[in-house]
């Protein structure tokens, strides 16, 4: 009978559905860490290579913005919160509880039909981490680690559509319940998207997973990782890929096909690698746990969609980050070229440089 009345209740209030922001106001929010102040590290670029941007990731924010906040030198990372919504009903599109309220996130609807009911939950899921594979890398993972109340960890939709998400939870020995239907007496909202000193716990928490395997310090100077063809998000095709691995191979570069490989196989191809190279994309966050202490990144642009995706977190993590925007193709919209291979050795070389200076300011 109750949950008829809560199915009823989450279809009325469809249009009256709230933001975290906005029940963040409504509620006592529990909060986990609090706001922090952060200095943030320069990016190692070629700054006249900003010019050519046309279009950013986030269009929400829009370019000009994104692109300030490339030169941000201190930042206010927002506090951790858990967002008490009481008992509620858990469905393949939200929650709705007994007040009537309503959360939404962008998500595919559960194929689970089964009606449970558990004592304590977290819901892990966001708009991104539903979506795309390196936002649930770099969210949901660290997020299922939070301990609360003996919560569990509920997500909607199950990730079996990547090819490594069900490995890596192995790997980290991680049960997050995805496609949870039914009655949860205590859910607890999650506000986690900044990269503070809790979210950072939890990164080296996952690190230190992966250390017990023992994986041997990769022996090259760095690795480049293919994009493969993934098909997320905007494409992004770099045309003269193969002769660019050709120029890092003489630098001793390790080329890596992620997709023909496992993720354990991954990690231990990266393990310590102390420096990475790659089109941006999802590809590249699989190296963020493996990366060396101060390695770094440098992350090649399309012209047309300037991100920071990963930059916050490699700022975080004190590893520098480097990028190099491309120049458009000719052969296709979503096609984009390196001009100057001596323009890659100049930003390699300057984040060896970053990278040495971090590790000596560290001891």
């Amino acid at each position: 009978m109750i949950l008829d009345k809560l199915q009823k209740l989450a279809a009325l209030s469809f249009c009256t559905q709230r933001t975290t922001d906005q029940l963040e106001d409504a509620v006592d929010a529990i909060t986990l860490c609090a706001a922090e102040k952060h200095i943030i590290p320069a990016p190692i670029i070629i700054e006249k290579q900003l010019a050519r941007f046309t279009g950013c990731a986030v269009e929400s924010i829009g370019l000009e913005r994104t692109l300030e906040s490339l030169f941000i030198t201190e930042a206010t990372f927002k506090p951790t919160k858990l967002l008490p919504f009481g008992r509620s009903y858990v469905f393949g599109g939200g929650a709705v509880n007994c007040n009537k309220e309503y959360f939404r996130a962008k998500i595919y609807p559960s194929s689970k039909t089964s009606y449970q009911k558990i004592k304590s939950a977290i819901l892990i899921s966001n708009s991104n981490s539903e979506i795309y594979y390196g936002d649930w890398f770099l969210d949901e993972l660290p997020a299922a680690k939070i301990d609360f109340d003996s919560s569990q960890s509920i997500a909607f939709r199950k990730p079996d559509g990547w090819q490594h998400s069900r490995e890596y939870l192995d790997i980290f020995n991680i049960g997050i319940n995805y496609g949870f239907r039914g009655i949860v007496e205590n859910l607890y909202l999650l506000t986690d998207s900044s990269q503070n000193s809790y979210k950072q716990n939890r990164y080296q928490s996952l690190r230190q997973e992966l250390e017990q395997y023992n994986f041997q310090d990769a022996n090259f100077s760095g690795t480049y990782i293919l994009r493969g063809s993934n098909t997320q998000g905007a494409p992004r095709v770099l045309d003269n890929e193969n002769e660019l691995i050709a120029h890092l191979k003489k630098q001793n570069f390790n080329i890596l096909d992620l997709e023909k490989m496992s993720a354990k196989e991954i990690v231990k191809r990266l393990w310590n690698t102390p420096m990475v190279i790659g089109v941006e994309g999802s590809a590249l966050t699989h190296a963020i746990l493996p990366l060396r202490k101060f390695g770094s990144m440098l992350v090649i642009q399309s012209p047309k969609r300037l991100s920071l995706a990963l930059k916050g977190i490699l700022d975080a993590r004190n590893n520098p980050f480097g990028m190099y925007v491309c120049k458009p193709s000719l052969k296709n919209s979503h096609c984009f070229s390196v001009d100057s291979f001596s323009d890659i050795d100049f930003l390699i070389e300057k984040l060896r440089v970053e990278s040495y200076k971090r590790y000596i300011n560290s001891l």
